[in-house]
């Protein structure tokens, strides 16, 4: 960091020193001026009159939306604290699916006066997350069997002097269905099939044939939809905005996810994420809102005199 410190000498007319800092070159980290590096902790604490110049042509980028791209600091300071901004500040972008842009500027102490005719954006907001995919289905066909034991699990036919047929059907112990010389039947949900023949008999002028049983049936198999698509980073002091990301596919006749929103750029609101594609057994959910955009000066509800300040603000300043 160059910080070109000065002590100017009071105007006429007026008993004190000014305590003058300059932020020489651009940064791409905050700048806390109650952390002692831009001015020491007596001069900070003294009734001194300070004075911070940002310079046309120099820029502050906050690194993170942790921390504004510059802030007056948690300890109050001593006297008056004026900021010259004719330079710029730039807040950090909020980070993908929905995270809040940050501050240009961090009031955190009274007595700070703004001049100056700088720009000062707010980090815009992230884009929110796509909504998942609508869930699926499809069927596929199970099967028991097939299985043989007598009187149990089997399917035996009869016929009488080659003209009269009788069949009869076992599963489970039980006489489940007696027809005639079908090789299927269906019964309820189930189909039940005429297996490999297991053995002869015969008894009267009656020849018995013993086949082994099987069942088929239908299974519903339910899917889950794709996971939505993240949303982009907003533009900050810390990189560009970013378009969302795509939606991941669904199960088999599943909705893939939304498109995640693109970020927003300084000082406005990301986009909501897309909703995700329906499936055959429903709709996909909605996407996400975007994040907040960040406040180009946030007063945190202190006064704030800007009597001097004909610069540009690139977000809403809070209360």
């Amino acid at each position: 960091m160059s910080i070109i410190p000065v002590t100017k000498p009071p105007l006429v007319g007026f008993s004190k020193f000014v305590i003058e800092r300059t932020v020489a070159v651009s940064r791409n980290t905050h700048l806390d001026l109650s952390d002692f590096t831009v001015f020491t902790q007596a001069e900070w604490l003294s009734s001194t009159p300070k004075r911070l110049i940002v310079p046309t042509g120099v820029t502050i980028n906050s690194e993170t939306v942790s921390y504004p791209a510059l802030r007056t600091g948690t300890t109050a300071f001593g006297g008056s604290l004026e900021l010259l901004i004719n330079g710029t500040l730039n807040g950090a972008g909020g980070q993908p699916n929905s995270g809040g842009g940050g501050y240009g500027l961090a009031i955190n102490s009274a007595g700070a006066k703004l001049k100056g005719s700088g720009i000062i954006r707010g980090g815009g907001g992230a884009g929110g997350a796509g909504g998942y995919g609508g869930p699926g289905y499809y069927y596929t066909t199970g099967q028991d069997g097939p299985a043989y034991s007598a009187n149990q699990y089997m399917w035996y036919t009869g016929v009488f002097q080659q003209t009269t047929y009788q069949t009869a059907l076992y599963w489970a112990g039980s006489n489940i269905a007696n027809i005639t010389s079908e090789t299927a039947v269906t019964i309820g949900s189930y189909t039940y099939y005429r297996g490999a023949q297991q053995s002869t008999s015969s008894d009267n002028n009656w020849v018995y044939t013993y086949y082994a049983i099987y069942r088929q049936y239908t299974v519903t198999n339910y899917t889950s939809g794709g996971a939505g698509g993240n949303g982009g980073r907003g533009q900050g002091g810390d990189g560009a905005a970013a378009g969302g990301s795509p939606g991941g596919g669904g199960g088999t006749n599943a909705g893939s996810g939304g498109y995640g929103g693109t970020g927003g750029a300084f000082g406005q609101p990301g986009g909501t994420g897309a909703t995700g594609n329906a499936g055959n057994n429903g709709g996909g959910g909605a996407g996400s809102a975007g994040g907040a955009a960040g406040y180009s000066i946030n007063r945190n509800a202190i006064a704030l005199d800007m009597t001097g300040w004909t610069g540009t603000l690139v977000g809403a300043m809070s209360a």
